[in-house]
């Protein structure tokens, strides 16, 4: 039951992302930054970087890559080195990191689609701060439930 409440919470997360919750750029003048918008068909492309974007896409990749030896060992080596300095769990520490990466692709997803023409740019600093924070909110749930996916999966 729990398992199924994930997935249809998780394809609800996929659904949001690609209706829009972060709109593609529309305007009929052309991109922010005026020039010409990529040719040919798209429609994938711009597809792919709204769900990294908004739509749990970040999240499973980031929960695959700290998955593999590589990234275990990183995230192990980083527990070691920030617990005993801010006195917090390994617990936390793995999920901060796991939120950290998971807004930053999410966060180069966006400045991808920016410089595609497929997104605004936010403009000031404020604005780039409010959409990290939208970002980072939308985007760490995916990796939290492929990660209990997994666990259930494993159990």
């Amino acid at each position: 039951m729990f398992k199924r409440l994930l997935v249809a919470s998780f394809l609800l997360l996929v659904l949001v992302g690609c209706s829009g919750a972060v709109q593609p750029f529309t305007s009929p003048i052309g991109p922010p930054s005026g020039d010409l918008p990529p040719a040919g068909n798209t429609e994938l492309l711009q597809s792919l970087i709204m769900l990294l974007v908004n739509g749990g896409l970040a999240g499973y990749i980031v929960y695959k890559l700290l998955e593999t030896p590589a990234g275990t060992d990183f995230r192990e080596s980083l527990v070691e080195l920030l617990s005993p300095a801010l006195g917090v769990g390994d617990a936390f520490i793995s999920r901060a990191i796991s939120i950290v990466a998971t807004g930053a692709l999410s966060l180069a997803g966006y400045a991808i689609g920016i410089a595609l023409g497929f997104l605004p740019n936010p403009g000031d600093l404020a604005a780039w701060l409010n959409l990290a924070l939208y970002l980072v909110g939308g985007a760490f749930p995916g990796s939290q439930l492929f990660h209990a996916l997994m666990k259930d999966k494993q159990q």
